[in-house]
């Protein structure tokens, strides 16, 4: 056996082992650190020399006297690999997740989604929705009232004062026209002792008076008059014309039994005794009067005649809220 020497990884102290301790555990004299003794150069060393002072040594009972009393300390001190030698690392096992910790989290969330839908989301979608409605409504309204205005306008521009009826149409509209020159709207309608009475009682009081012509047990409903300017029949109906104007003392009278144009339409009576009718009426004045559109009468419109009368006319009587139904 011959001595060989290493020096300790840690500390760098050379130490000096026998080459029989090869692969023995030591703890380093110095550092305490412990060691294995590594394998002696493959070259055959020198013989051994007596110890010299100052020289470490150690043998086999010295390690295993350290090793059975490591020195305070190192039991702490983690252990250092093998001189020469690399550490073995152990492989980690990656921990196994659970597949129901995201179903879980999944579920969580969706729960959340829905609370939030159904309490905030979905009112407000709905009031949203709501108030869209509205205003589409609302829009649509004006919309038809636009349309219906634009309507009237046009009906008013073409019904106009023309005393050849052949092609004309009633206007969509409440009967309204000229009379004497001035604007005039039939305010009331009556039929009474076999006249048509087309009434405007504002500041231009005036009326149309036609004489519907009527046989044996006739009445109004369903009747109709289309009169032409050329008409020369006796028969047809005779239109008077009277108005007060407010600058005038008398008020004035016109009356036509030909030269006039006429379309009149009456509908069928209601249960009320409520009867509808449409008239297209132009006379053949230098004031171009006429009157054109719908109107209706009925047992409780109030009679109202321009002061005077009606020159050449019996003023129909006063109505009475007792008074029968007419028969039309």
């Amino acid at each position: 056996m011959s001595d060989f020497k290493f020096a300790c990884p840690n500390c760098g102290q050379h130490v000096v082992c026998d080459t029989s301790n090869a692969g023995m555990q030591i703890a380093c004299p110095i550092c305490q650190t412990l060691l294995t003794v590594p394998q002696p150069p493959p070259t055959a060393a020198a013989p051994a020399a007596p110890p010299t002072p100052g020289r470490l040594t150690i043998n086999k009972t010295a390690h295993q006297s350290h090793a059975s009393a490591p020195p305070p300390g190192a039991a702490n001190t983690p252990a250092k690999p093998a001189w020469g030698t690399k550490p073995t690392r152990v492989p980690v096992r990656p921990k196994k997740k659970s597949p129901l910790v995201p179903i879980g989290i999944v579920c969580g969330v969706l729960a959340v989604l829905a609370i939030v839908w159904f309490a905030i989301v979905s009112p407000y979608l709905q009031k949203k929705a709501e108030q869209k409605k509205e205003a589409a409504e609302a829009a649509q309204r004006q919309h038809e009232q636009e349309e219906k205005a634009k309507r009237e306008a046009a009906e008013r521009k073409k019904a106009s004062w023309k005393l050849d009826l052949t092609n004309a149409r009633f206007p969509e509209r409440p009967a309204s026209g000229k009379l004497h020159g001035t604007d005039f709207t039939v305010q009331n309608a009556i039929f009474q002792s076999g006249m048509l009475v087309l009434l405007q009682t504002n500041t231009f009081p005036g009326q149309f008076i036609i004489s519907v012509p009527l046989k044996g047990n006739e009445t109004l409903a369903g009747k109709s008059f289309d009169i032409a300017a050329t008409s020369t029949n006796s028969t047809q109906p005779r239109i008077v014309a009277s108005w007060k104007d407010p600058v005038e003392t008398k008020p004035g009278v016109e009356t036509y039994s030909k030269g006039y144009a006429m379309k009149l339409q009456f509908g069928s009576a209601t249960d009320g005794g409520k009867l509808t009718g449409k008239i297209y009426l132009c006379l053949p004045d230098t004031q171009q009067s006429f009157v054109a559109g719908d109107f209706s009468i009925g047992p409780k419109n109030p009679v109202a005649v321009p002061a005077g009368g009606v020159r050449g006319t019996a003023a129909p009587p006063p109505s009475n809220p007792r008074m029968p139904l007419p028969h039309y």
